[in-house]
């Protein structure tokens, strides 16, 4: 892609049904032009690729991928959901 925007290169990472983004785009620039050159890498290397520019963080969470402005960081998340109960008041 020459010379994409951050949308365009997130969909082209979405065309692979392993991962898809999730994110608010008041909060995450993804009309900016963005300079990335990937070919056969890790998502993580063609992330850190992609955000460099960008001040974005991202999680990857099963096959979701959650951005958010770096100013707010990214957060760890347990690999198996926790299990919670949920008991009822009388």
């Amino acid at each position: 892609m020459k010379n994409p925007r951050v949308k365009e290169v997130l969909q082209e990472i979405e065309k692979n049904p392993e991962f898809y983004f999730v994110y608010n785009n008041q909060l995450i620039d993804v009309a900016k032009e963005v300079d990335v050159e990937a070919e056969s890498e890790r998502i993580r290397d063609i992330l850190d690729k992609l955000f460099d520019e960008v001040r974005v963080s991202y999680t990857l969470l099963g096959k979701q991928i959650i951005l958010s402005p770096s100013e707010m960081g990214s957060f760890d998340v347990p690999e198996q959901p926790q299990e919670r109960k949920i008991l009822k008041q009388r």
